[in-house]
């Protein structure tokens, strides 16, 4: 660890610097490539030895677990990919698509999103109706994590949420570094990240379901 602690101060500086810019997630992963340092996160620019919680927000940071364990390079963490998913009503956009009303979990380890869906902010079924009742089911759910929309934003550095409000997570960086039981399959599981009007969903499931009277 003498090497890494070295070479992290020497770019305290520099990092320190180019925070909040465009130019900082490229000087994370220069710094990345020397092999030296295990993990910068790609938000406020501390050295962890495994994402734990900083990569649970698809990209951003503010609650940090170090283990010393497998390690998990930043690369994975900036190769995450959010995949709009197609629902009954095609693609969910915007903030003011989807509309929580109530949500509740269960002792079956199932999570329950129950609200409206703005039948004008919808690929499919567009306009036909004002409002969209709909049933929002995730099944086995391993973990999640919300968050006040806007500060979702700041923390993440989304910008202004204009594109989709429901995702699938691909190669999420929190999904792979979960230490889960030795008898969970963690292969079975999906990272999805549902954004509502007021907060930010990102929840570790197996699978959904979403019921619409269309």
């Amino acid at each position: 660890m003498g090497m890494i602690a070295n070479y992290q101060e020497s770019a305290d500086q520099e990092l320190e610097d180019l925070k909040g810019s465009a130019d900082f997630v490229d000087a994370v992963e220069e710094l990345q490539e020397t092999k030296e340092i295990l993990h910068i996160c790609p938000v406020d620019g501390r050295e962890l030895e495994q994402v734990g919680l900083c990569g649970m927000y698809g990209g951003g940071c503010g609650d940090h677990r170090e283990v010393k364990s497998d390690r998990l390079d930043t690369k994975e963490v900036l190769m995450e990919k959010a995949i709009a998913i197609d629902t009954c009503l095609g693609v969910l956009n915007g903030r003011d698509c989807v509309y929580l009303n109530q949500m509740k979990r269960d002792g079956l380890d199932t999570l329950t999103f129950m609200g409206d869906i703005n039948g004008h902010l919808i690929s499919r079924h567009r306009d036909e109706k004002r409002w969209f009742p709909y049933t929002l089911i995730f099944q086995r759910v391993l973990a999640y994590f919300a968050c006040e929309l806007d500060t979702y934003e700041n923390m993440v550095g989304l910008g202004h949420l204009d594109g989709s409000s429901f995702d699938l997570i691909e190669d999420s960086s929190w999904l792979k570094s979960l230490p889960v039981r030795e008898d969970f399959d963690k292969n079975i599981y999906q990272h999805y990240r549902l954004f509502t009007y007021d907060d930010v969903y990102n929840i570790i499931a197996v699978s959904y379901k979403l019921e619409v009277d269309v």
